[in-house]
Formats: structure tokens, sequence, C-alpha cells
């Protein structure tokens, strides 16, 4: 049987805390204003394209934000890394150069360490058990742990479990792996769990 060492990866949706407010404190309108300018801008970044299922999930909510607006809210939709990687676009929204980005947890432990967590293998003992953390209390304290850094946390999104694939070398025992290069993200945990 083959060894799959499993880490988890999720893609989150994060938002400026001020988008928030924004939102919330909307100028009224008034006939000085044009009906058809929207009252509130969005630039949304994200690195996927229009073949990941990240992408689609991304154009959904740039979708849903503009129709439950009636025109008061347009998302310029940023993808394919146009605005920089995700550590950039994550450092950009927190800047306040643009309002929203979708990012990996991996570099969102640059913020908040709490996040590396999701970086260890073997958290999850299924995709019931995974989903039931991210989306109940825990995973709600977490998203709410980014206020404190002028952020705010909209969900998780899962792209799944990493998985460890090799080319002509069969993983059977945890020895097997060694001396093998291996790409990782950029996480102090992924890194040392597969580190010799």
């Amino acid at each position: 049987m083959k060894l799959t060492i499993t880490c988890t990866l999720f893609a989150l949706l994060f938002v400026l805390g001020l988008f928030v407010y924004a939102c919330n404190n909307a100028p009224e309108s008034d006939q000085s204003t044009d009906p058809a300018q929207p009252e509130l801008r969005i630039r949304f970044a994200l690195m996927a394209n229009p073949d990941h299922r990240i992408w689609v999930a991304g154009d959904l909510l740039r979708k849903e934000l503009e129709a439950g607006s009636n025109g008061r809210i347009k998302v310029d939709f940023y993808d394919l890394g146009v605005l920089g990687a995700e550590r950039q676009a994550l450092e950009s929204c927190y800047l306040g150069v643009i309002e929203m980005v979708q990012c990996t947890s991996a570099v969102v432990t640059t913020i908040d360490p709490v996040f590396s967590l999701m970086d260890m293998p073997y958290l999850f003992v299924n995709e019931e058990h995974h989903q039931n953390i991210l989306n109940g209390p825990i995973g709600q304290e977490w998203l709410e742990s980014l206020r404190k850094h002028k952020l705010h946390g909209l969900t998780f999104y899962s792209c799944g479990f990493r998985n460890m694939y090799t080319k002509g070398r069969s993983i059977q025992k945890l020895e097997d792996h060694y001396g093998l290069k291996i790409r990782v993200m950029e996480s102090n945990i992924m890194m040392e769990s597969t580190n010799d």
C-alpha cells in the first residue's frame, strides 16, 4: 500500500475590515449621484485561472455581490495573479490598496500564526471532520482572529488535501521519502514535516 502524506491547503477569502465599515456607511443616493455609477468599488485579487474551481468560486462571489446590491457595488476582478503573488496581494489588502483577496492559509500565517495549524499533516480525520472544524466554532474563531490585524475573514474554501506524488519511486514507509527534493508551499510546518 502506498503511503500518502497528507497536508491541508485552504483558500481563504479576505476583505479589509474597512470594507465592512464602508458597506454599512455607504452614502445615501441623492439626485446629484449618477445612478449608472456604483457607490462602492471592490478590487478583488486572486491567483487562480478560469479553469480552476477557486476562480469559479471567486467569480460566483463577485456576481452575488454585484447582483445583490442592485448596481450599488462593482467588483473589479483581478485574476491570474496580475496584482502579484498571494503574499503581495494579502499585503496590498492589509495596506488598503485593494479590498479583497483570496489566498491560502500558509500565506495568512505571515499575519496570524494560528493559521499554521492548518498546514499540519494528519490534522483532520476525514472530510466530514475537516468541514465540521472549519465551519464550526473553531473556524469562526480563526476568522475572527484576523480582526485584530484589520482584516475580516469571510470564509474557508477547501482545495482538498495535499498528497505526495513521486516519479519513479514508490513510498511505502517514511524512510522512502528521504533524499527526495520535495516542493512545498512557503510554510515552516510543511517544510519541516517533509524535511529529512
